[in-house]
């Protein structure tokens, strides 16, 4: 496995350790708030996880970056004010960086192997 993906994915795994600590914050902090989506994570930075768990990581991130466009505009009953949750619009914003990149480095090494 390409030590790029090996290195992203680890980061990737850490933040959304992070993410899940800020969302629990957020609902102690914050207890009528709406909470954004559980964010299930790879189990380990390998082959198998990419191939495996990548996919159901991706779509939650997703889901989460819609929580934060949604009470951008006032859509979700958050405090945005509140530290807890620029906290946790921090790790959401870090885990979209690494999955951006995760998608990237997966892109290029498909088109080398093909190409």
């Amino acid at each position: 496995m390409d030590v790029r993906l090996v290195q992203l994915l680890s980061s990737y795994i850490e933040t959304a350790g992070s993410y899940a600590l800020a969302r629990l914050d957020l609902a102690i902090a914050q207890p009528r708030a709406v909470l954004p989506p559980l964010l299930p994570r790879p189990s380990t930075a390998s082959e198998s996880a990419l191939r495996e768990e990548w996919p159901i990581s991706e779509h939650a991130l997703e889901a989460a970056l819609e929580y934060l466009r949604r009470a951008t505009c006032g859509g979700v009953s958050v405090d945005r004010t509140h530290a807890a949750y620029g906290w946790l619009e921090r790790c959401i914003r870090e885990l979209d960086q690494y999955g951006r990149c995760i998608n990237w480095v997966l892109t290029v090494n498909e088109r080398d192997r093909s190409g």
